[in-house]
């Protein structure tokens, strides 16, 4: 999965599809412990704007570049997290 951001250059993560069926948090992308404390403050936003997603592209990547192994379609749900102050 390759996600763009706004104001940062792109980067892919390596997912799991069985691991991801619980889901997982999208945007902001917390890829370390200080992104994580950072979700417990009041102004999380603005602390967090450039690890704010704008899109994403999930593709198989593979030595032999064969994508026969993976299904041909997934299903992605997207939901909005509303946090209270």
């Amino acid at each position: 999965m390759t996600v763009k951001f706004r104001d940062r250059p792109s980067v892919t993560y390596r997912i799991v599809p069985g691991m991801t069926s619980a889901g997982f948090l999208l945007s902001p992308v917390v890829a370390d412990n200080e992104s994580f404390a950072a979700l417990f403050k009041s102004d999380w936003p603005a602390e967090l704007a450039q690890q704010e997603v704008q899109s994403l592209v999930v593709t198989p990547v593979t030595a032999s570049g064969s994508s026969l192994c993976y299904e041909s379609t997934y299903q992605l749900r997207f939901y909005r997290l509303e946090f209270s102050q």
